[in-house]
């Protein structure tokens, strides 16, 4: 029998199953967490801003409120802020155990050569063409 910080009584057999968090949570949920937190800080990683701000514009439109758009790198639409996201040309691919955080950390903090700006539909449109690549790649045993 193991004692947690707060001396609440816990065996070995739930450390096995969720071994982070002192056997509150699993690998899953602990990578998840951790891969949301890089995301979160990247955005404010220059190559990203950088990408963001070339593709800034000033707004000339009828809101008053809105000064800038954003021109996507695909169809060349001019969007607002809140409707587009800067797209790594080389997915970071997936963080699920310490070893991939390398990797997946290089291709997250990239130059900004490995960026582009997408408005919200030709990123989905990206996005979802992946998707199906890997799910036709996994039906004929490629993966």
């Amino acid at each position: 029998i193991f004692y947690t910080a707060t001396g609440e009584e816990f065996n070995e057999k739930k450390i096995d199953e969720n071994p982070f968090g002192e056997g509150t949570q699993t690998a899953s949920a602990f990578f998840s967490m951790l891969r949301s937190a890089l995301r979160n800080k990247s955005r404010f990683y220059p190559s990203i801003a950088a990408c963001r701000n070339d593709a800034k514009v000033a707004y000339k439109g009828d809101n008053k409120r809105r000064k800038f758009s954003y021109i996507c790198g695909d169809c060349g639409n001019h969007v607002a802020g809140n409707e587009c996201a800067v797209h790594h040309k080389i997915p970071c691919g997936s963080l699920n155990s310490f070893e991939e955080v390398g990797e997946f950390c290089r291709r997250l903090f990239c130059s900004k050569e490995d960026l582009i700006l997408l408005c919200d539909d030709c990123h989905k449109k990206l996005h979802d063409e992946e998707k199906n690549k890997l799910k036709l790649e996994k039906e004929n045993g490629n993966i």
